[in-house]
């Protein structure tokens, strides 16, 4: 079971969080481009890490669950990637959940659990 998996690098992940944030905050756009295109510049080598070789050995059924409100990950590059590693695995036994405004934590908003509104 994957809830709020990201599937993406860790460095796109944050430059995704980042950029939700600032939206938030309503940072000028040039602000945002230039501190997430500031993110490809560290020179940290975990932050590149490609999770589609482990994607592609999971042979087991899997149920992934992912809010649409979520502002730490690109659930709909997250759920790509999840599907092209699982294809490449021969693994079509999955389940993937959209919970309407659900946020990282499966809440709305910080508060009550959401219902689950679409399935895939």
């Amino acid at each position: 079971m994957l809830v709020s998996s990201p599937n993406v690098s860790p460095l796109r992940q944050v430059a995704w969080a980042l950029n939700e944030q600032l939206l938030r905050l309503r940072a000028p756009i040039g602000a945002r481009d230039l501190l997430t295109r500031a993110m490809g510049g560290v020179g940290f080598n975990f932050l590149r890490y490609d999770a589609l070789p482990a994607l592609q050995g999971v042979r087991q059924p899997v149920l992934a669950l992912y809010g649409t409100a979520d502002p730490s990950i690109p659930f709909v590059e997250s759920t790509e990637a999840l599907i092209k590693g699982l294809t490449a695995a021969g693994n079509d036994d999955y389940t993937i959940r959209y919970l309407d405004r659900a946020d990282h934590a499966m809440r709305i908003s910080g508060g009550p659990f959401t219902p689950a509104t679409s399935t895939r």
